[in-house]
């Protein structure tokens, strides 16, 4: 026997009285709980007796005890997508104290790196999606992120290399995948807030809704920029300058006011790798000095002007 909406609207209040107020760790530990419930009301137990046996059971101690348990869970799935994030960032960074050619060979491994990590994110939204019908779509779009931003890299690694021609696909693609996953991010902070109880919760998420928002307003100019690079490359220039700021803005105070999120820091990491292998900042390091890479690059720009 299913239980009613009221009975688990009241199984997630009691939950909060507990001081679980974690909105995924409240669903895992409801559907747990009602379980019992409705295993009971088969029985031909009474609602209420069964309200009170299955409470019984996990008043206390034990219920955070068992809140722990679930904790660790989920930070056990979240642990892969962390190390790849890491790993992701180190390789792009490193990339750039190498050689040209050595160096483009690592940024590539950060790239699929970064890809991977949006992949084990989607995966994430289909897993949890009996929670939330729309982590469906939330996981659609970060695997079509995924999928734009390693081929884009790829036809942007053929450029490089190998005087290849993609016509300026390259960027489209990166760029693209970027407006795609600021979207997927800002809507699932809109969600979160709208889901959060207590003030505490809704001001945390109206940080992330406001910078998420930035970034994609930032990520649909861009792309909407390109069609018009040959005559707006000054406007492109300041644009670039103007993510590299609210990327390092956002970093700052979200260390500052100690606030964590994976999400939002994939999210800050494809924008800062996507931005800056685009921008004038990369000839200030060790791999962006050869006159081969300035070439090169400027041989893909002039592969957007041309189409």
């Amino acid at each position: 026997m299913k239980l009613k909406p009221s009975t688990i609207d009241r199984i997630k209040k009691a939950l909060e009285q507990q001081g679980i107020r974690n909105r995924y760790l409240q669903s895992e530990m409801g559907d747990h709980i009602a379980c019992d419930m409705e295993h009971m009301l088969d029985q031909g137990i009474g609602e209420e007796e069964a309200w009170d046996q299955v409470f019984a059971k996990t008043r206390g101690e034990e219920i955070k005890a068992t809140a722990g348990q679930y904790q660790g869970i989920l930070n056990a799935r979240y642990y892969r997508i962390k190390l790849f994030l890491w790993v992701t960032f180190g390789l792009f960074a490193v990339s750039w104290l190498f050689s040209f050619r050595t160096g483009q060979f690592m940024s590539a491994v950060s790239f699929m790196a970064m890809g991977t990590t949006l992949i084990l994110l989607s995966l994430d939204f289909f897993r949890s999606h009996r929670h939330h019908r729309s982590n469906i779509w939330l996981g659609a779009g970060t695997l079509l992120s995924a999928l734009l931003v390693m081929s884009g890299f790829i036809l942007f690694f053929l450029v490089v290399n190998y005087r290849v021609n993609t016509h300026g696909h390259s960027v489209d693609l990166m760029i693209f995948s970027y407006v795609i996953l600021s979207l997927v991010v800002f809507l699932y902070f809109i969600r979160q807030r709208r889901l959060s109880q207590g003030s505490g919760g809704r001001n945390r998420y109206s940080w992330f809704i406001a910078f998420s928002g930035l970034q994609l307003l930032l990520a649909i100019l861009s792309f909407l920029s390109l069609p018009f690079y040959t005559w707006a490359v000054d406007y492109i220039w300041i644009l670039i300058w103007v993510i590299l700021a609210v990327d390092l803005i956002s970093l700052l105070l979200l260390i500052f006011k100690r606030i964590r999120n994976i999400l939002f820091f994939v999210l800050l990491t494809l924008s800062f790798m996507i931005t800056f292998i685009h921008s004038p900042l990369r000839r200030l390091l060790p791999a962006g000095g050869p006159t081969q890479q300035t070439e090169v690059l400027n041989y893909s720009s002039r592969e957007i002007s041309a189409r």
